[in-house]
């Protein structure tokens, strides 16, 4: 899909936030986590997931038709990039406390194929959260990973963006909007967009401009530009060849384009034919000779013999 699809499949929706359940963890002191570095992270936060079980759980969302686990090693990869994200790790640990509830409640805003060279993998399914505590609200990103038979599909990816003080709104003018970040039946996809701190490009780099203000999009373009050098990916953004090349067609828009193709060509070929009438009719006059002469005349003298060709067809 086009960032203009995504945009208009998503502009309207809202998501219902998930509420941290405290008392899984009231004999650990999870706010101890929140100045923790992410190699000091990993181990209490191993030990919180263990407890919960959040590793025998199978996850599901409505927009993804698979169940899904999420395992240790996946754990540890979100703990890792969790430091390249505004949310702590003691938002982390309140996460974990309802990351059921999470998964469950997300919006799919992007799916992409593999661009790493991972010959197994299928897609790659991003997904927005969040949950509301005390008068925020913490984005979650979420990502999950769809294997080819004989390798089990996972939630790779679970960290928190900036938080979000509510209620917000938001008065940007290209965005057009002023309706309140949190409404009666969740909060407005549309105003947590916007309200995304351009520190966590790296979620932005999935919404389409549409959503963002200037900033945003400066942050999400720099995130981009990282991966078209790591992997080459948005190559149309930064390859001119590709960037003006003629984008990717349904079935549908091919039929139609060909159609309106073979019409051009048809009246090209007829202006073709006139322009060749036209100019033999004026030779024979001038010359007072025989059509025939009149051809040889202009495939051998005033014509190259490709140009009378095309002429004639």
């Amino acid at each position: 899909m086009t960032e203009e699809e995504r945009y208009n499949e998503l502009k309207d929706k809202t998501i219902s936030p998930a509420h941290p359940d405290m008392s899984k963890v009231a004999d650990i002191d999870v706010e101890s986590y929140r100045t923790l570095r992410a190699k000091d992270a990993k181990k209490p936060i191993r030990q919180l997931a263990h407890m919960l079980g959040i590793h025998n759980v199978n996850y599901s969302n409505s927009s993804i038709d698979f169940e899904f686990g999420f395992s240790k090693g996946s754990l540890d990869s979100s703990i890792h990039h969790q430091k390249d994200y505004g949310g702590n790790y003691n938002d982390y640990a309140k996460m974990l406390t309802c990351l059921d509830e999470l998964v469950n409640n997300a919006e799919l805003i992007e799916m992409h194929k593999d661009y790493k060279g991972n010959e197994y993998l299928q897609n790659t399914y991003v997904l927005l959260s969040a949950y509301a505590e005390d008068g925020y609200l913490y984005p979650v990103q979420l990502e999950v990973k769809q294997y080819n038979e004989g390798q089990s599909n996972g939630l790779y990816l679970s960290v928190i963006l900036t938080k979000i003080k509510e209620p917000a709104v938001v008065k940007e003018e290209h965005i057009k909007i002023s309706t309140p970040l949190v409404t009666g039946s969740g909060f407005s996809i549309t105003q947590l967009f916007a309200y995304v701190n351009p520190s966590d490009a790296k979620f932005l780099k999935y919404v389409p401009d549409q959503f963002l203000t200037d900033k945003q999009i400066d942050a999400k373009r720099q995130a981009q530009k990282i991966d078209y050098e790591k992997y080459g990916r948005y190559k149309e953004l930064f390859e001119p060849s590709v960037r003006f090349s003629i984008p990717e067609q349904t079935d549908g828009e091919y039929e139609t384009l060909l159609h309106e193709n073979e019409q051009l060509h048809e009246q090209v070929k007829a202006l073709r034919a006139e322009i060749y009438h036209f100019i033999k009719r004026i030779l024979l006059r001038k010359l007072w000779t025989s059509s025939d002469y009149v051809e040889h005349f202009l495939s051998d003298n005033y014509w190259d013999g490709k140009t009378f060709m095309k002429l004639k067809q």
